[in-house]
């Protein structure tokens, strides 16, 4: 099986690229999905952070508010740190038995979208990486259609490493500073590239 892991800076359209990927028939596992089922209730994950964070970040069905969580760990490096450690690798276990499965079911091809892939050093073992960046100011408006102010735009990017960097690392790179259509094409000529060179 071919493993791509799909990676890139926050608001740069690696969910696109995943659902393109996904269009394709390729079989695609998106890591923030697992995270987010980690912090249902009743989860181990959701108790640590509970128990880390306060019950202040609960709404009233007990569920983790990730809006408000993620403004305030985002404004304290350890804080941060503190919850990546708690959910990564967990996140990283949930992907990796993934991965074997789809092994398994005879996936020729299967993408793993990691969009902390450098920074937690899980960057090791696959045949391509795959990195989708835009310039900074794409990421600010995209994260303020998320409600977000610039000044908290700002801040989640600096928190992961520089674009630059991520395309540098990275085997192949992908541009989102135009259409979706453009950015799907681009998806397609470079999973055409590597299916003929498997």
């Amino acid at each position: 099986m071919y493993k791509l892991a799909l990676t890139g800076g926050i608001a740069c359209g690696k969910s696109l690229v995943a659902a393109y990927f996904g269009e394709r028939g390729v079989a695609v596992c998106d890591t923030d999905k697992i995270g987010h089922k980690l912090l249902e209730p009743g989860q181990e994950a959701h108790r640590e952070v509970v128990a880390l964070f306060g019950k202040q970040f609960l709404d009233a069905d007990g569920r983790i508010d990730r809006t408000r969580l993620g403004r305030t760990v985002f404004q304290d490096p350890d804080q941060l740190q503190k919850l990546n450690k708690i959910m990564h690798p967990r996140i990283e276990k949930r992907w990796r038995a993934w991965m074997q499965e789809k092994s398994r079911d005879g996936e020729t091809v299967a993408v793993i979208m990691i969009p902390l892939l450098f920074e937690i050093g899980a960057d090791q073992g696959w045949d391509s990486i795959i990195c989708v960046v835009s310039p900074p100011e794409e990421q600010v408006q995209r994260l303020g259609a998320r409600g977000l102010s610039r000044e908290e735009a700002l801040i989640r990017i600096k928190a992961q490493l520089a674009n630059k960097i991520k395309s540098e690392k990275a085997d192949y790179t992908l541009m989102n500073d135009g259409t979706r259509e453009a950015l799907k094409e681009q998806t397609f000529i470079l999973l055409d590239r590597l299916l003929e060179s498997k």
